[in-house]
């Protein structure tokens, strides 16, 4: 035996002898213990399949990260996890002195994000809602959460906001007994989806140039559903067999009248991509509708197009909240008597 092999052994009986255990470079090893430290780790489950935590146990808003805040409200990232795959949010909470606040989930449409639905977001907080924005999982070829564009399908879009509501209804300033969904475009076909398959927990929609005509668009495009190519191309999109396959699953009429609450739909006039046909069949089929038609509205708010949408959900919410809890200013108290 060597000196060297003779030291080595006489340094780990040392190190034995003082209750340390000398350092491991077995792989074999390493990868043992890796194992054994995540079987330790509950699985990753679907949210929306989860129990909700007793009222004692939910958790509270001052564990998340403060992005900003104005006099108005407290912007938190708030990201949500379903089936694995992260869903980059940001939660604005009104500031004020009560303990839960309505709550407005907006849903962005295809190859979107949510600098779409954030300005609505934040018009919403001012004035006593709490509104959470996000990005859809693969929503669009470049967003802040996971997944890929090819992925995603109406379906996927839905597990989202199941995902979502699961979680954002876990807090306490959130008011789960008076949630809403805002959807424009597709997000605002998934939203109708959502409220008409959970009719109990949404309180009311509110949708933006709802896509109502993109199960038939791809319907067009793909008459025979036993040869589904690849991909088509769709509103300035290549979308994925899996995006067909869902979407010729979704029966609209039935969709809409599954849902008795109260919805507002805006729509704009000259909208070509979503024909103002598609809101006025939708505003016939809600069992409890009304329709905002904006004279020269394209798809998509802006400018004076915007300014009025926003007047249409001021009354919307005012009418569903009451003006205690939907704070107006002067003017917009003017404008929503005028309307």
């Amino acid at each position: 035996m060597t000196i060297k092999k003779l030291l080595l052994l006489l340094m780990t009986g040392l190190l034995f002898a003082c209750g340390q255990k000398p350092d491991s470079t077995d792989p074999k090893q390493a990868s043992q213990e890796g194992q054994a430290e995540t079987a330790s780790k509950p699985p990753q489950t679907d949210q929306k399949n989860e129990t909700k935590p007793a009222s004692d146990q939910t958790t509270e808003l001052d564990q998340l990260t403060v992005l900003s805040q104005t006099e108005d409200y407290v912007q938190y990232e708030l990201n949500v996890v379903r089936d694995g795959f992260k869903i980059h949010g940001k939660l604005f909470l009104p500031k004020g002195d009560q303990e839960s606040w309505p709550l407005t989930i907006l849903a962005h449409g295809i190859n979107q994000t949510d600098l779409t639905t954030t300005p609505y977001a934040t018009h919403l907080a001012k004035r006593g809602v709490a509104a959470y924005v996000f990005d859809f999982i693969g929503g669009a070829p470049l967003n802040s959460s996971d997944g890929d564009f090819s992925d995603m399908t109406v379906l996927t879009e839905l597990a989202d906001l199941e995902a979502i509501y699961q979680k954002l209804t876990d807090y306490k300033a959130i008011d789960s007994s008076q949630t809403y969904l805002l959807g424009d475009s597709q997000g605002g076909l998934v939203a109708t989806m959502m409220a008409a398959k959970h009719p109990e927990d949404i309180q009311g929609m509110i949708l933006l140039y709802p896509a109502f005509n993109m199960p038939s668009l791809v319907h067009d495009f793909v008459p025979d559903k036993e040869e589904i190519p690849d991909s088509i191309d769709i509103m300035g999109v290549s979308v994925s067999r899996y995006y067909i396959e869902d979407m010729l699953k979704v029966d609209v009429e039935d969709i809409i009248t599954s849902y008795p609450g109260p919805v507002l739909i805006v729509h704009g006039e000259d909208d070509v991509l979503v024909p103002p046909v598609y809101a006025q069949k939708a505003a016939e089929l809600f069992p409890k509708a009304h329709l905002e038609m904006i004279p020269g509205g394209k798809h998509e708010f802006s400018g004076s197009d915007f300014i009025k949408a926003l007047s249409y959900i001021d009354k919307y919410m005012v009418n569903q909240l009451g003006d205690e809890h939907y704070q107006l200013t002067i003017d917009e108290e003017e404008s929503a008597d005028k309307g």
